[in-house]
Order: structure tokens, then C-alpha cells, then sequence
């Protein structure tokens, strides 16, 4: 008896991004869907005040605010996300003129989060009209 050849369609290829989101989503458990709708309206409120009409929660920044919501916790990633608007550089003041501010950015990591939750511990603890 000769062997049977199987011809399957190859899969497709996933760039990067799309296999490290992948390999997230199969890693984590999902955040409670209010818990995710929080986090994105705070950030929306305090960096895209103005815009709530232009700015969209994407299945990318929806994945992303629940890992961290699920790592972190809702309390923990709304000081992160106050404490990007309380940096200097990420709010505009570096060699590009530009803003760095994206949920995606500020929810990005453990480093991330942890470094933005820095800044608002460290401007709460700074006497009232002192510069960084």
C-alpha cells in the first residue's frame, strides 16, 4: 500500500505584533468588560479630553487595558495613566515635539506601568510649587 499525501493550506503568516498579541491573549485571563470601559474612559478624559468622538477602543487597546486590569488592577493602571499625563517628555516636552501617550504605551509593560505610577507617587510627595 503506497502512503496517502495530505495537502494542507499553509497558515498564514502572522507579522510580530500579531503573534505577540496572540500569544497574550491564550496567556491571560480577560478583565471584567466595566473594568476595561473604566480604564479606557479615564484615559480618554484625562488625555484626550475633547476628543471622546475621535479616538476608538480597538481590539488592540481593549486586549491590552485587560492584561494589565488583570495584572494590575483598575486602581494601579488609572495611576499609571495619570502619571504619563504628569511627565514632561511624554506629554510633548522632548526633541520631537510630540506626544507619547497612547493607552497602548502607558499599559505597554510591567516597566511601563511601574514607571508611570512612580511619577504620580513622586508629584503627590513633592511640595506644592516645586518644578520636576
Amino acid at each position: 500500500m503506497q502512503g496517502v499525501l495530505f495537502v494542507t493550506e499553509p497558515k498564514p503568516r502572522r507579522n510580530h505584533a500579531q503573534r505577540k498579541y496572540a500569544r497574550r491573549r491564550k496567556r491571560s485571563e480577560s478583565a471584567d468588560e466595566d473594568d476595561v470601559r473604566t480604564v479606557w474612559e479615564e484615559w480618554v478624559r484625562v488625555h484626550r479630553a475633547g476628543q471622546e468622538n475621535r479616538v476608538k477602543l480597538t481590539e488592540e487597546r481593549r486586549e491590552r487595558i485587560s492584561w494589565a486590569v488583570v495584572t494590575y488592577g483598575v486602581e494601579t493602571c488609572m495611576e499609571a495613566i495619570a502619571g504619563c499625563k504628569l511627565s514632561p517628555f511624554h506629554q510633548g516636552d522632548n526633541d520631537r515635539g510630540r506626544r507619547y501617550d497612547d493607552v497602548e504605551l502607558i499599559l505597554r509593560d510591567a516597566a511601563k506601568i511601574e514607571r508611570f505610577c512612580e511619577i504620580a507617587r513622586e508629584n503627590r510627595s513633592r511640595p506644592k510649587g516645586t518644578d520636576f
